[in-house]
């Protein structure tokens, strides 16, 4: 008699060894896919990188100051309140850039494809926030603010998107292995720092997108 179909027996047997070669073969994917949070880190790390070289280059945007007896440099740097007064962004209302604490970030919104940009009210905490049309959050924080000694603190969010509140932190190998937030330091001279540990494992591997595993057990070491 022809026999149609397949027996319980059969279908249980190719379900396990379906499950057996999925098991094997998940660990070579993942080794060949690459890693969208350090391809999404690596991109703001340029953005970031490019546009403040950008911007502390070009006297049109950030003026230094000078000693007009001895022609020596009085203000450099992201110190330097003075701007010119027709670099239009700057006389938006409620997005002045009259303080050196606030007009680093307010400028770098403008280079930069934004779908939201939130400006500091007096009183509160000097942090400005941007989200780029690219899917990342990007947080100025001023936590020095001297002519000679401005410091920001960059907390990015890769994915903004994604409301997994597991991903919404930095890295940590026991408690958030997978983060969507980093870390930055912006020196008064412009120089990029990496703060967390899988952020400064990344910047060591910046072009091989396969490499997370690599990076994360590097990031413990650092």
């Amino acid at each position: 008699m022809k026999k149609n179909g397949f027996t319980l027996q059969e279908l249980l047997i190719s379900m396990a060894i379906i499950g057996i070669m999925a098991a094997a073969i998940a660990p070579a994917i993942n080794a060949i896919m690459p890693d969208k949070r350090k391809a999404m880190y690596m991109k703001a790390y340029n953005t970031l990188t490019n546009v403040t070289n950008e911007v502390l280059s070009d006297p049109s945007l950030y003026w230094t100051k000078y000693d007009p007896d001895t022609g020596e440099a009085t203000c450099s740097g992201l110190g330097c309140a003075d701007l010119p007064t027709t670099y239009a962004p700057c006389n938006e209302v409620h997005w002045q850039c009259k303080d050196s604490k606030y007009k680093f970030p307010k400028i770098f919104a403008t280079k930069v494809n934004y779908v939201e940009r939130t400006s500091p009210v007096a009183g509160s905490t000097l942090t400005t926030n941007i989200k780029t049309i690219d899917g990342i959050d990007w947080n100025f924080k001023a936590t020095k603010s001297s002519e000679t000694d401005t410091e920001y603190e960059v907390t990015i969010d890769v994915n903004y998107k994604n409301t997994n509140e597991k991903n919404k932190c930095t890295y940590n190998s026991s408690t958030c292995p997978n983060p969507d937030q980093f870390e930055f330091v912006i020196d008064n001279e412009g120089g990029i720092k990496a703060v967390d540990s899988l952020g400064k494992a990344f910047l060591e591997n910046p072009t091989d997108m396969k490499s997370i595993r690599e990076d994360k057990e590097r990031a413990k070491e650092l």
